[in-house]
């Protein structure tokens, strides 16, 4: 989508317009530069970098919309919140939270596009022209902020065949296999399956948190 070598196209606003955006030289994980995002304000509020393409994008094919995202270490007391929107031509948008790790380090961060966090009206992702990185600051007032973005990316995924082996011990007829899989907390998620009739769950793994998300959507979770 952009590789992020250029503010063409780019803009950035926040409450009291209180953010610019540049280009940095100095952290790129591909190319020349990345995007630098930076809070001028000092104060609690949101800020947002904005990328506003010439001809709309169309998403509607594909399953991932990926970064690399980097953010600074929290100030003493603070607690921001990160989102991205993506928004038709109409106005109608879909909001998805997620959580980088703040330790001054990139991180690859994946969003699901058929797994919003909010949506407001019927989206149309076949007529993108608007994509924000928001960021919520509160719990300060006396410190700047910022975070980078490069590699901006569509993703249509992968089909994964998992094979697996039961072994006659210690697992039985009753329990079944049970087979775990984890995303880091930039996926902004902890998503585990068991498969197997009667499947056991280790003590060390919340049944509750166990969800099967379909690519197209039509099951949230279950």
């Amino acid at each position: 989508i952009n590789d992020c070598e250029a503010t063409t196209d780019w803009s950035s606003s926040g409450t009291g317009l209180g953010s610019n955006r540049s280009l940095n030289s100095v952290r790129p994980t591909e190319g020349t530069y990345c995007l630098l995002v930076t809070d001028t304000l000092d104060q609690n509020e949101y800020y947002y970098g904005e990328y506003n393409p010439t001809t709309t994008i169309d998403l509607s094919k594909d399953d991932f919309l990926s970064f690399a995202f980097l953010t600074m270490p929290a100030a003493a007391g603070e607690t921001d919140t990160y989102k991205v929107r993506v928004t038709d031509t109409v106005g109608d948008y879909y909001e998805y939270a997620f959580t980088p790790d703040r330790d001054g380090q990139w991180h690859q961060i994946h969003i699901g596009l058929r797994d919003p966090t909010t949506t407001s009206a019927t989206p149309d992702l076949t007529i993108v022209n608007h994509v924000q990185w928001y960021a919520t600051r509160t719990g300060v007032t006396s410190s700047a902020d910022r975070f980078y973005i490069d590699d901006i990316r569509m993703d249509l995924g992968d089909w994964v065949i998992l094979e697996t082996q039961l072994p006659d011990d210690p697992y039985d007829s009753t329990n079944g296999l049970g087979l775990a899989c984890y995303y880091s907390a930039a996926y902004n998620d902890f998503w585990k399956f068991n498969v197997g009739e009667d499947v056991y769950v280790p003590p060390i793994l919340d049944d509750t948190a166990t969800k099967i998300k379909p690519l197209d959507g039509s099951v949230s979770e279950t």
